[in-house]
């Protein structure tokens, strides 16, 4: 994905990658990790960089994603075509 992110962008983004690693490593009950970010921060572009950046950082893993989004409208079309 050829899209710089702003500063508070990798910071978040670098977070949920560490994060989500740890949880791969905990021995242990379910965890869940949530992420939120106010209207306009660029949520869409920093969850697809966070995929991308944990294929990397687990190849061994075998991952799957599910994209899910609330409301009327098209907003699910819109985040697809953002994400292409």
């Amino acid at each position: 994905m050829n899209i710089d992110l702003k500063p508070y962008q990798e910071k978040a983004v670098g977070q949920l990658i560490d994060t989500t690693v740890k949880l791969f490593e905990h021995e242990g009950p379910g965890e869940v990790l949530v992420f939120q970010a106010p209207t306009g921060s660029g949520k869409t572009v920093m969850i697809a960089k966070f995929i991308e950046g944990l294929i990397k950082e687990l190849p061994q893993q075998d991952l799957c994603f599910v994209w899910m989004s609330i409301g009327k409208g098209d907003l699910h079309l819109q985040s697809k075509h953002s994400l292409e």
